[in-house]
């Protein structure tokens, strides 16, 4: 597994590969990152700046169901794949809106 490169392509490579699927780069960026509509509505994405000394646990999302209460979709998932950051320290005094 690669770590996450400074200057990788992030918002902008999902933006031209969402625009090449036809689909809204918050529906691509579902996809990767296998958010399920129970966990988050995810009606929009956001970047943001970290502005505070954090550390974090980095690797790759999973797959998840598309609908973890539908047994008609028990074989559809998102495909994830997308890398994930997770900081457990994060608070709104930690980062900017960009």
């Amino acid at each position: 597994m690669e770590p996450i490169a400074s200057g990788h392509t992030g918002l902008a490579e999902l933006s031209v590969r969402a625009e090449r699927l036809n689909v809204l780069p918050k529906d691509f960026a579902r996809a990767r990152s296998a958010v399920t509509k129970q966990w988050n509505q995810m009606s929009q994405l956001v970047l943001i700046r970290i502005t505070a000394p954090a550390f974090c646990f980095i690797g790759r999302c999973s797959f998840q169901l598309v609908d973890q209460d539908a047994s008609h979709l028990q074989n559809v998932v998102y495909m994830g794949g997308a890398w994930q950051i997770y900081l457990p320290s994060l608070n709104r005094s930690s980062f900017q809106n960009l």
